[in-house]
């Protein structure tokens, strides 16, 4: 079962119900610098709902997973060609989420990604010539419904976590090798230092940090810290006030410093938050819930800015796409439409001078409403 991340996305799909049926009333005309790429027709030849950030190859195709979708229409692993052609690479056959998205080696073109088929979910690579191979099943101590996308070094081993499994069922991180062999790096008790964990980044040391969207006394959620060593630290616990509450999507910048989102907090429309080397937390930006956003994704520095999206709010309550300056100065730079694709939930990806990302749901009129790749220019903004 998923928790803290899952819940408003599929409430997301409720919303996209209601809003669906009254699409005809809301605003559609509007300027701005965004393309849309690809549109999902769903099963059997396409994908939908498209989840976590895009994945770019040298010959600059685009890659990701969606929810629906495929032969089983229980989702797919996807390529998006420049001219937008798109093209299933794989069928999941049991109903099970993909974790946000695939990781690839620009070696040799294997993707890698992790996906919840039957319950426990699984670690998997998908070389170029569609060759799918589990590399590691998860049975429950060891991990249960891992999340997130995958960190690999350049020794090819893998990194990531997953939600639930482990002693008390409230969480694992591990490691995979590339002989398949699993270590679990920490097991999370539901202590002090958080339970549930949902994001995953690494520093050139091989530090480990993310977040857990629930801890002990507090409920609020925590930003960690695992050293190579095995020992885990926690940065900081969340109050659910002005810092607000479920962390989720972190990253980090050259300088050491972590940023994040929480989904949750006063207001309970979701916050940005930076977290310095020094341990000093600042929130940089509350979300109203109105025509800022509301629920925010995955960030992505560019420069001293941040990118990034919201699954609700703007103009038509589809979500926003927006950039954050460093002094928390939010500017919207995107409202979406039905025409362009709503409720962007996935992080974004930067290339030739644009952001890439997918919105969840689009316009039935065009296609199935499966959702859309979309970009947008950021050189000028």
């Amino acid at each position: 079962m998923r928790s803290d991340r899952a819940t408003p996305f599929r409430g997301a799909l409720c919303a996209l119900v209601i809003a669906l049926s009254a699409f005809a009333a809301c605003a559609q005309a509007q300027t701005y610098n965004l393309r849309v790429i690809h549109r999902f027709s769903g099963a059997p030849d396409d994908g939908s709902i498209p989840v976590g950030p895009l994945q770019f190859d040298s010959a600059g195709n685009l890659y990701g997973t969606s929810l629906e979708g495929g032969a089983y229409n229980v989702g797919t692993i996807f390529k998006i060609a420049k001219d937008g052609t798109g093209t299933i690479l794989h069928s999941f056959v049991a109903s099970g989420d993909p974790a946000d998205g695939v990781t690839i080696d620009p070696a040799t073109g294997d993707l890698y990604g992790a996906d919840e088929e039957d319950y426990y979910g699984q670690i998997y690579k998908l070389a170029p010539d569609g060759t799918f191979t589990v590399l590691h099943a998860f049975t429950g101590p060891d991990g249960r419904a891992p999340l997130g996308s995958l960190i690999r070094d350049q020794a090819g081993n893998l990194y990531g976590v997953t939600e639930a499994g482990g002693t008390d069922d409230e969480g694992t991180i591990y490691k995979l090798t590339p002989n398949g062999t699993l270590t679990t790096l920490y097991v999370f008790i539901g202590d002090a230092y958080g339970r549930n964990p949902n994001s995953l980044v690494r520093d050139q040391a091989g530090n480990l940090y993310g977040t857990t969207g629930y801890s002990y006394p507090t409920s609020y959620g925590t930003v960690f810290k695992l050293a190579p060593d095995g020992t885990l630290t926690t940065l900081y616990s969340f109050t659910s006030g002005a810092d607000g509450s479920a962390p989720a999507n972190l990253v980090g910048d050259r300088a050491g410093n972590l940023y994040g989102t929480t989904l949750g907090g006063q207001p309970n429309s979701g916050t940005v938050f930076k977290l310095a080397p020094d341990g000093t937390f600042t929130t940089l930006y509350t979300f109203t819930g109105g025509a800022d956003g509301d629920l925010p994704s995955a960030l992505l520095p560019v420069g001293r800015n941040l990118y990034g999206t919201t699954l609700f709010g703007g103009v038509n309550y589809f979500g926003v796409l927006f950039k954050l300056a460093p002094d928390g100065t939010e500017r919207v730079l995107h409202s979406f439409t039905l025409r362009d694709g709503i409720f962007p939930w996935s992080g974004l990806t930067l290339k030739y001078g644009r952001l890439f990302g997918t919105a969840s749901a689009s316009d039935p009129r065009d296609g199935a409403g499966g959702g859309t790749v979309f970009s947008f220019g950021v050189a000028k903004q």
